[in-house]
């Protein structure tokens, strides 16, 4: 190959053109072959790089959505288990639906949802993103069964107000 080279400079540089050109457009093919196959390469482990990273994310939200929702259910059986053999119920509704309720600063359910709680005072909270917290203090007795419906107000909501000038 290099002797191939020498004897094309020679040939082309009898002809006007410099060695130094050849080596240059040379250079420039081969860069540009290199630099096609790295884009390509560039482009094939990003696919595989975008792919794993998806895969990753969707296993850490169903992780953290299981994580979640044992959590949940951890703190409402330790409710219920302070609630002892004479609970008082407790009926949850918010609007809109699957916000996140708290009793006592633990989150329990997302609503709605029937609780079983020990007796006395109680704060309630209903959280959901985008919306305003609801928050409630109740007061149970043994047998007692209300009912509460939080409707949660969103946080952006905006008012526009027009006014019509002659």
């Amino acid at each position: 190959m290099r002797t191939r080279r020498m004897m094309m400079g020679l040939f082309v540089g009898s002809m006007g053109v410099s060695f130094a050109t050849l080596a240059h457009g040379q250079a420039a093919v081969e860069y540009g072959m290199a630099a096609g196959h790295s884009a390509s390469v560039t482009t094939g482990v990003a696919k595989k790089l975008s792919n794993a990273l998806n895969k990753t994310s969707q296993q850490t939200s169903s992780e953290l959505t299981t994580a979640r929702g044992s959590e949940l259910t951890d703190n409402r059986r330790q409710l219920a288990t302070k609630a002892g053999a004479s609970p008082a119920s407790i009926h949850v509704e918010s609007t809109p639906d699957k916000a996140t309720i708290y009793v006592d600063g633990a989150a329990v359910a997302y609503t709605p949802a029937d609780l079983k709680l020990p007796t006395g005072k109680h704060r309630i909270e209903i959280t959901r993103a985008g919306f305003l917290d609801w928050k409630k203090e109740v007061a149970l007795e043994r047998g007692d069964n209300p009912a509460l419906k939080a409707g949660l107000e969103s946080k952006y909501k905006s008012e526009l107000k027009l006014s019509i000038q002659q």
